[in-house]
């Protein structure tokens, strides 16, 4: 059924009209740093690139912060840097929550008017940075003699952007985690035999590709970043993996983060491995737990980081067959800061008729569905409850907070 209903919002965009344009006013800290004569100018897709096309203007004398307003319709993915001066040369340094392969920085175009988090110059907004996506595809039936890469807006759509995945266990699933910055709400790729577009898919239909092209389409929820296994150019759903999870993620508490997941399915499961990361990159051991091996699946799994570090946490889950055999099930990240900030809950989920929405702080709240197309926006403190998705036609729906620390993000089911 939520196939279905994907479809038809996709059959829906081309049949409707054009997208919002939305004013996006990007701020940039300076102080500390000597102007150039010529001033600070911002570069990006939206201007071709071009240091002299857009000038930024400081908010008040003295201030030091220099903004300017992009104007780009909702759901464009923006790449852009500051220049200190009216040329190249004068570009900040790449930061931690930029694009890895290039150093630009990005952002998804909201539903509505906003002001993204001030940043540093050559910095990131507190609790800003990047955050890790596994991108996973079946090539049953392929010659993957060659390797299995994907490409796309997270790694340079170019020759050079190509990152090989790997083979998880036996099976005939591969699979890669890439870093790509939190402002990003969705992302264009494409699976490929060799690092080669002369290989890569050409025929992937919607639902899980952009209806004007072949490009896979994945949308970012803030729960689950990993995307759906398909098979190679196709949007057929594979069985291959051992574990089917019907939930997994992390959820902040006052003193401690909870980790909990569901299976679907298991088969010839040992146990479940649950490791802790403060970079994304570097894992330590949270706890090991053994599999319930009934061969039913349908089990509830939790436990519990009781000392979890200030600010983004990356938790990884692993299963292990009896036969050793390890897989990556994926990352979830939670923003932790005790007993302040958003820490962003939505319940219940699934939900029929009345969506409660918890966080501390106040903020703008917008929800958009799979296409990004908006179906509710409002401003909201310290949470607030929503009767409206009783509207909504059932499907998947993600819901965005922004704050003057950041954005949460989280998706929900109707």
């Amino acid at each position: 059924m939520k196939r279905f209903y994907l479809l038809c919002s996709l059959l829906t965009l081309l049949c409707t009209g054009v997208r919002a344009q939305i004013d996006v006013t990007v701020r940039v800290d300076m102080n500390g740093i000597t102007i150039d004569d010529t001033g600070v100018h911002i570069v990006g897709t939206f201007n071709g690139f071009d240091p002299t096309a857009t000038p930024m203007t400081e908010t008040s004398p003295g201030s030091d912060i220099y903004e300017a307003v992009i104007n780009r319709p909702a759901d464009d993915n923006i790449e852009y840097k500051i220049l200190n001066g009216n040329n190249y040369g004068g570009e900040e340094p790449r930061s931690p929550c930029s694009y890895e392969y290039n150093g630009n920085r990005v952002f998804t175009v909201p539903m509505m008017n906003t002001t993204l988090p001030t940043f540093v110059f050559g910095g990131c907004p507190e609790g800003v940075t990047r955050i890790p996506v596994t991108f996973r595809v079946d090539a049953a039936n392929q010659d993957a003699s060659q390797g299995v890469y994907v490409v796309g807006e997270m790694t340079g759509f170019n020759n050079d952007g190509f990152r090989q995945l790997s083979q998880v266990g036996g099976t005939t699933v591969y699979e890669t985690t890439i870093m790509v910055p939190a402002d990003l709400l969705k992302l264009n790729f494409k699976y490929s035999i060799g690092p080669d577009f002369g290989r890569a898919e050409s025929t992937t239909p919607a639902p899980c590709a952009n209806p004007d092209n072949s490009d896979r389409f994945y949308r970012l929820d803030g729960d689950v970043e990993e995307t759906e296994v398909y098979f190679f150019n196709t949007c057929e759903f594979s069985r291959a993996l051992p574990v089917e999870l019907t939930l997994f993620e992390a959820v902040a508490a006052k003193k401690s983060v909870f980790v909990n997941w569901v299976t679907a399915a298991e088969e010839d499961v040992d146990f479940f491995r649950v490791e802790r990361s403060v970079n994304g990159v570097d894992f330590i051991l949270l706890r090991e737990i053994l599999a319930s091996q009934n061969g039913r699946g349908n089990d509830s799994y939790r436990t519990v980081d009781e000392q979890p570090a200030s600010g983004t946490n990356y938790y990884r889950l692993t299963t292990v067959d009896l036969d050793g055999t390890q897989h990556l099930e994926g990352v979830r990240t939670v923003s932790f800061r005790g007993s302040t900030g958003e820490n962003l809950i939505l319940y219940p989920n699934p939900v029929t008729d009345r969506l409660t929405v918890s966080f501390r702080g106040a903020g703008n709240i917008s929800i958009v569905d799979v296409l990004g197309r908006p179906v509710y926006q409002a401003k909201a403190t310290d949470g607030f409850n929503w009767t409206g998705v009783a509207e909504l036609p059932a499907g998947r729906y993600y819901l965005r907070l922004e704050t003057e620390t950041g954005v949460s993000q989280a998706s929900f089911i109707k």
